[in-house]
This record gives structure tokens, sequence and C-alpha cells, in this order.
């Protein structure tokens, strides 16, 4: 039997790739004397597979004057992906991130606060922070030439500008406009003044308010202030003298607070040792020790040095405490709290006993009220004891209503209190007395033997003790 064999053309193929951004040809040869493509047919065959951009037209040129091999990729077109906009930058050039105020320990255990690097001082004029606006993003296309769209970059931040900053004519660049301190606060850079008390602030200089630093080369003696909205540097002591800063509190040698000594600030306080005093750092507070003292702070605790040691007083601590000793051999009482928000146990605290004496005074009036209701009619009492007993009820019904208020937020605050429970720990390197109260979130434990080296947490709403 004899059998037929038809002539084969000369073949292209067009592969598009998935994405549509690399289209390919690949040529079949052509059997038993079939037609070679001209470059006519390539061009045709291009064209129906819709190809339209990036196409190499020396590479297809090359290939429909016969420079091709058979089964063999070519790529003939590329997309092109275009890019995304960049977005907008903020360039600051001084230290915005939370700086390392903690005092350094030498190897002899002692500890320096004197040097912690607490004034950045900057010149007038000097170039404070720079944005560099966004890009357009630059659309692309595939090999079919359907556009590929590409987001523009998102705006850069503002520029953090504060107090003594200008801002250049062309709105990129934060300069200082005075000479000064940087202080940097809730994402907004200022250039404070400062202010230098040669020697005590006492009879001589009276209270320092000032808007801005203090340098203060003496100490702080007892009766008088100091309010700074910056920094406030005490090369001495504190002595029975209230300190209120907007920034940080350094004192290089010890808060003797007399029971009258008021110390708050809105960043940290380092000192060598705090005694009968009340300090309040929404920062971090660092000290060798802490006596007989009630502390509040936001940040943590850490009473690092020969001593490293708490003991008396009432502390109470959002994050950490880290010491050496907790309590004193006396077992003297130290109540201490961590993994408490400050300000709501302060807010708790008032509206409990707020709570407190609104009950007391409600069951006060509703004997009055019982009484006077003892009576068949309350009409025949006189004019003004009916008008007294109407107002009583009224102020009840008030009472009733604030107690039934204050119920509803204590019940949301405790809610908000609880939510940092897990978060606190405390670190008692050495040894936690007897005498001691420990209150993590919601769990509490009162030490009744002492405990050597451990590590205290709150674990499912119990007090649990790990070793160091």
């Amino acid at each position: 039997m004899q059998s037929f064999m038809f002539p084969v053309d000369e073949r292209l193929i067009i592969n598009v790739s998935e994405d549509r951004m690399s289209a390919t040809a690949i040529f079949y040869p052509s059997e038993k004397g079939g037609r070679q493509l001209e470059k006519k047919d390539i061009i045709t065959i291009i064209n129906e597979s819709k190809v339209t951009y990036g196409i190499d037209q020396e590479l297809v040129e090359r290939l429909s004057e016969g420079q091709r091999e058979y089964n063999k990729f070519y790529e003939i077109a590329k997309g092109y992906e275009g890019a995304e906009g960049e977005d907008g930058k903020l360039e600051c050039f001084f230290n915005t991130g939370e700086k390392n105020y903690a005092p350094k320990v030498a190897s002899d255990g002692t500890v320096d606060y004197k040097n912690l690097g607490l004034i950045e001082y900057v010149e007038k004029g000097t170039l404070l922070a720079r944005i560099t606006p966004p890009t357009k993003g630059i659309n692309g296309k595939d090999v079919y030439g359907r556009e590929l769209r590409r987001p523009h970059g998102k705006a850069a931040p503002r520029l953090p500008k504060g107090r003594n900053t200008v801002v250049s004519k062309d709105g990129t660049e934060l300069i200082a406009s005075e000479s000064g301190q940087i202080l940097y606060i809730n994402g907004i850079v200022s250039i404070m003044e400062f202010v230098e008390i040669k020697g005590d602030v006492n009879n001589a200089t009276g209270n320092i308010n000032f808007n801005g630093s203090v340098v203060i080369h003496g100490n702080v003696l007892s009766g008088f202030k100091v309010h700074a909205t910056g920094n406030i540097d005490i090369r001495g002591f504190i002595e029975g003298g209230e300190v209120v800063s907007g920034g940080n509190i350094k004192v290089g040698k010890e808060i003797i607070g007399m029971n009258k000594s008021y110390i708050e600030a809105k960043g940290n306080v380092s000192c060598m040792l705090i005694k009968n005093a009340d300090v309040y750092a929404q920062g971090n507070i660092y000290s060798d020790g802490i006596m007989h003292s009630n502390i509040k702070c936001d940040g943590s605790l850490e009473l690092k040095g020969k001593k490293g040691i708490l003991v008396g007083g009432k502390i109470i601590v959002r994050k950490e405490i880290d010491v050496n000793i907790i309590g004193s051999p006396m077992s003297t009482s130290t109540d201490i709290k961590v993994g408490i928000d400050v300000e709501l146990f302060d807010k708790y605290k008032t509206r409990a006993e707020e709570l407190l004496d609104l009950k007391k005074h409600f069951e006060e009036i509703s004997t009055v009220i019982s009484g006077v209701n003892k009576i068949k009619d309350v009409n025949l009492l006189p004019a003004a004891k009916k008008k007294s007993y109407i107002n009583t009820l009224y102020e009840a019904q008030r009472l009733k209503n604030r107690i039934d208020e204050l119920q509803t937020e204590l019940i949301a605050l405790r809610s908000d209190l609880d939510k940092y429970k897990h978060s606190g720990r405390i670190y008692a390197r050495q040894i936690i007395h007897s005498g001691v109260s420990l209150q993590i979130g919601n769990a509490v434990m009162n030490i009744r033997d002492s405990v050597y080296g451990a590590i205290v947490v709150n674990e499912d709403g119990h007090i649990k003790l790990l070793s160091i």
C-alpha cells in the first residue's frame, strides 16, 4: 500500500506569558518541501497575536531575514513594569528616639548620676529636619499595550515644628530660630532657652518658674520650687523642695524629701537616693535606692549600684521594677504595685473614694426619709419641714443616680486596669524581705518569709515567683 506525505509549511508560534509581560516566538521547520515564511508572514502572525508593545524590532528584523533557529525561544517583546512612586520622607538631624538616660554602673558598683548627656544644645540656624516630597508613580504597559497603573508615593510626614523653629520658604526644611536645648516631646521639636543658676535655689533666688530648661549648680532647698517646661539638671541635692519638669529631671546627689518634697517629670527622673519624698515620673526612674517614699512611675523603676534597695512607702509602676533588695530585715511595710497604669489607678482610687462617701451620705438621707415616711400623711407636716422633706427626696435621687454612674465607671476602669496585669514584673536580684506586699495587676502576695533572688510575675491571676 502506498502512503502519501503532504508538504508542511514553516510555522511561527507566539506565546505570551501569564502575566502578559513577555512574548516569545518559536519557529518550527517546513517539511516535504513546504513553504518558508516571508517577512510579511512573520509580521502578520505577530499582529494577529495582538502583541503591540515593547517589540524588539531589531530581533524581528533579523528573524525575518532568516537569522533564526528552529525550536528555540526568542523573546520578541517585553512589557514595562513601571514604578510605584516613592513615599515622602521626614529626616531628622537630632535624636528622636528614647535617649538612654540610665546611669552607667562602674565595675566597682558605683553609679555616675552626673554625666547623663541631658542637654542636647544647638546653635541658631541649625538644620533640624528635612522632608523629601513623594514622587509620582510611573504607569507600565504589558505586551498587549494595556496600561498598568502604579500608585503615587504617600505624602511626607509634617515637619515637627515647635517653639523657636522656622520652616524654610520652600517648606521642606525646619531650622532652629534660636540657640538652645532641643526638646522632643510628642513628635514636636522645640528649641528651649535654658537658665543657669550658679548656686542654690534659696532666698537669694526665690522660686524658679521658667519656660525652658534649668541648670542648677547647687541645691534646691526646703520650701522652694523649681518649675520648668524643659529639662531640669540639679548638680547638688533636693532638700524638701518642689521640682516639676516638662522633660527630664536629673539630680546629681540625693532627693531628701523630709516628707514635703514633690518631684514630677514628664520624662525620666535620676538621682543617687530618694528618701521621704513623693515622686511621679511619666518615664523611668533611676536611682541607687528609694526609702520611705511614695513613687508613681509610668515607665520602669531601676535601682542599680552597690545598694539597689527599695524599702518602705508605696510604689506604683506601670512596667518593671529591677532592684537588688526589697524591704528590710525589720519587716518594714513596703507596698508595691506593678503592671498598673498610674493615671487610671489614681482615677479609680478617686472614684472609689467618692463612691464610698456618697453611699455613706445616701444611707444617712435614707434614714431621714424612712423616719418621715412613718408619718401617715406627709401633707400634715409644717410647710418648712414638708419642703425640706421634698428636697431630701430630690437629693436622694441625685445621689442614687451618681452612685449608679460611679459603679458603672469603676467597672470599666477596673477592666482597663486589668489590661496591664501581665505586662508588669519585678526583679529582686538579692532578696525580698518579709513585710513586703506585692501586687501585679489583680494578683496580690504578702511576703511572710524572705525570698532570695526572684522574678515576680502574674500568671493566670496569681503571683508566681521564678528563680533568677
